[in-house]
């Protein structure tokens, strides 16, 4: 049996710049990937089989991880595999938990069984069941456009420690993006590289999806206003999960202190 791991994505920067012609939001992302994860155990087996250690994932109608299974042990003549996925990031939470599962299970079955998967045949496998999928095949922080299909590694690597703030709030996605009514104008690659080769990120910390979202759920509006005086802080994806950069050293515990019904981690964000 191998284990491996499916790492947590972090939407430093979502900007919606437009509409596309296949009617998705058109997307200016600066993703990025932290220690916290899902761990996949996987063997082969008679028939492919995933499931997950939390129950009611087991009954859902749309198991993508299943379906990019199914997809490659039969285009590529691999063996049939049992995977089981121990859940630790949090569904709904704009952490790309599932799509983070998926893009591991691409990578594992390309490497394992040596299938030399351009990233380019990767990105359009992943793409077909979810936007995210593309950009949680890289393990470093990227500039993601488009509905989540272009991306461009960011060389640079920065080094802080990032709270992640959970409340346990499950926003739907698809309607965040219902309520969508503005296009901003993108921030430039280069931009965003010259930030992070001056290991200053805050800049970037902006999220076009947040007011909508304070305003589905007052909670999360006051999760932020409650840790701004102590550093900067963002919602990944359309969330429900606010991130945090203190601005000095900051623990778990206080940070419990301040937000007891949140659950919360401290985490280092992932380089090449």
């Amino acid at each position: 049996m191998d284990k491996i791991k499916a790492y947590a994505k972090v939407n430093i920067r979502l900007e919606v710049v437009g509409k596309l012609p296949n009617g998705y939001h058109d997307l200016t992302m600066v993703n990025c990937k932290v220690d916290f994860y899902d761990t996949l155990e996987i063997e082969t087996a008679h028939k492919n089989q995933v499931t997950f250690s939390k129950d009611y994932l087991n009954h859902i109608d749309y198991n993508y991880c299943l379906y990019i299974l199914d997809e490659m042990v039969e285009k590529y003549h691999i063996p049939h595999q049992k995977i089981y996925i121990n859940k630790n990031i949090p569904d709904g939470a704009g952490l790309g938990g599932g799509s983070s599962d998926a893009a591991a299970i691409i990578n594992y079955l390309d490497s394992k069984y040596r299938l030399k998967m351009s990233i380019d045949e990767k990105i359009a496998l992943g793409l077909k069941y979810g936007s995210d999928i593309p950009y949680c095949l890289y393990n470093c922080a990227c500039f993601v456009q488009g509905s989540g299909e272009i991306i461009t590694p960011i060389n640079d690597y920065f080094s802080t420690i990032v709270f992640l703030i959970m409340p346990g709030i499950h926003l739907s996605t698809k309607e965040v993006f219902s309520k969508v009514n503005h296009q901003s104008k993108p921030i430039e690659y280069e931009n965003v590289c010259k930030l992070f080769e001056a290991n200053y990120i805050e800049p970037l910390m902006y999220n076009d999806l947040e007011p909508i979202a304070f305003k589905m759920n007052k909670r999360l509006a006051e999760i932020k206003s409650i840790l701004e005086p102590y550093g900067k802080a963002s919602m990944s994806g359309s969330g429900s999960t606010i991130f945090f950069i203190p601005n000095e050293n900051y623990s778990v515990e206080a940070l419990n202190e301040l937000l007891p019904d949140c659950r919360i981690e401290k985490c280092h964000f992932l380089s090449n």
